[in-house]
């Protein structure tokens, strides 16, 4: 009997030998990995949301739900900023109205939104 192991790689030999790129050798290497059910070559995508066609930005997705109260929140937080705006062209300080840390400012705005109607 020989000396030498029924069955051996050299491993160094295989990392120095070229590929065969032909598409038919590819061709050949895709039907095998096919045959034992190896995923395509294709890197895989990004995950998460696609960016948009247009802008090529993320946009974030909001729920019906929330997209109402962010609405009605945007709405309000409009109305005050009109109120603040308004007050300092007429010459208040913005110190304690914006943000309302004054306690005279809520009631401020309140009495500005029954005679503005908003």
């Amino acid at each position: 009997m020989s000396d030498k192991p029924a069955f051996s790689i050299d491993i160094a030999s295989l990392k120095l030998r070229r590929k065969d790129l032909s598409p038919e050798a590819m061709e050949k290497a895709d039907a095998a990995g096919e045959q034992h059910g190896f995923i395509n070559r294709e890197p895989p995508r990004r995950r998460g949301r696609q960016p948009s066609p247009r802008t090529g930005q993320v946009h974030a997705k909001v729920m019906p739900h929330v997209a109402d109260e962010i609405a009605e929140e945007t709405f309000e937080m409009t109305a005050f900023e009109d109120f603040v705006a308004e007050q300092v062209a007429q010459g208040r300080s913005i110190l304690g109205l914006y943000p309302p840390t004054d306690p005279q400012t809520p009631q401020d705005f309140a009495a500005w939104r029954a005679k503005n109607g908003r």
